[in-house]
């Protein structure tokens, strides 16, 4: 829970009742998207759809999403990741052709994927600490 002084400003956030503030989560994945959105727009070279790497996003979401679904009734992960699967089935002739190795990619290309690991590393480990520090 956010408290305030008498002078206004924020100066806590209280860990462990992390679910008071859900606009803390909702603001930093609106960040992400942002940033991905702008990736996507200023790359010079426009690529079509790599559909195996989507029917594989969507076997991931899926796996993840089956245990969320029954602990949470929660259906949004799974159901994603079924469309997901779907499409990258249906475009299975498109893999071949879309498809592109580590050895394929350009240095800059590469220079970018391993930023974007990097990050990600660093969202799940940061992921992981909060969810230990707000474990009660």
């Amino acid at each position: 829970m956010w408290y305030t002084e008498s002078i206004g400003y924020i100066n806590t956030l209280d860990l462990k009742n992390m679910s008071s503030s859900p606009w803390f989560f909702t603001a930093i994945l609106t960040v992400l998207i942002i940033i991905g959105i702008a990736f996507m727009a200023m790359r010079k070279n426009k690529r079509p759809i790599d559909y195996y790497s989507l029917f594989v996003i969507g076997l991931i979401w899926v796996l993840i999403g089956i245990p969320m679904a029954f602990s949470s009734q929660t259906y949004a992960l799974p159901s994603l990741g079924l469309l997901f699967m779907i499409t990258g089935l249906v475009n299975r002739k498109k893999w071949a052709k879309n498809r592109r190795t580590w050895s394929q990619l350009s240095s800059s290309e590469k220079k970018v994927k391993m930023i974007m690991i990097i990050i990600l590393a660093a969202l799940v480990l940061m992921g992981i600490a909060f969810y230990y520090l707000t474990k009660n």
